[in-house]
């Protein structure tokens, strides 16, 4: 199945607004013929090229969205399409060194830690709760003067 097909075959959204872009362009019909290129493939070299750019050399090495101009996007998928000799390899091991933020993958450790984080968002939220009612009832015992200083009333008269 070449890359044009395994395109044409997917749902997802992202995969959809790359080929658009893809099938819009004119430079792109023999890359689209390619059989050594496959989508797992391009979005592996997507997020890589994005992790080089913005997060490699600093200290948080969690990548969780990284958010950019479509055009941008698409420079990268037309990269990955030109190149023959992309060491995936390569790429593969230094991605499977990063960790990624995943609220739907679990890591083993943090199935314990899930429910403490939990109770005290409870009690954040209750305290919060508790707080604002405390600073509602403050605020209705004190009422405005609505006497300006120095200002006569009609009543005065």
């Amino acid at each position: 199945m070449n890359f044009l097909e395994q395109m044409q075959s997917s749902n997802d959204p992202m995969i959809t607004m790359i080929k658009n872009h893809l099938l819009s362009r004119s430079d792109t019909s023999e890359l689209l013929k390619k059989e050594n290129k496959n989508i797992e493939d391009m979005i592996l070299f997507v997020g890589h090229e994005l992790y080089v750019k913005y997060l490699k050399g600093k200290n948080n090495h969690r990548m969780a969205c990284v958010a950019g101009p479509d055009e941008e996007l698409y420079g990268i998928v037309m990269h990955y399409l030109d190149e023959d000799d992309i060491d995936m390899k390569k790429i593969e091991n230094e991605m499977s060194r990063i960790s990624f933020v995943n609220q739907e993958q679990k890591r083993p450790n943090q199935e314990e830690k899930i429910p403490k984080s939990e109770e005290k968002v409870k009690k954040i939220l209750k305290n919060t709760h508790k707080e604002s009612k405390t600073i509602k009832k403050a605020k209705k015992k004190v009422k405005k003067s609505t006497i300006v200083e120095g200002q006569m009333s009609i009543f005065d008269l």
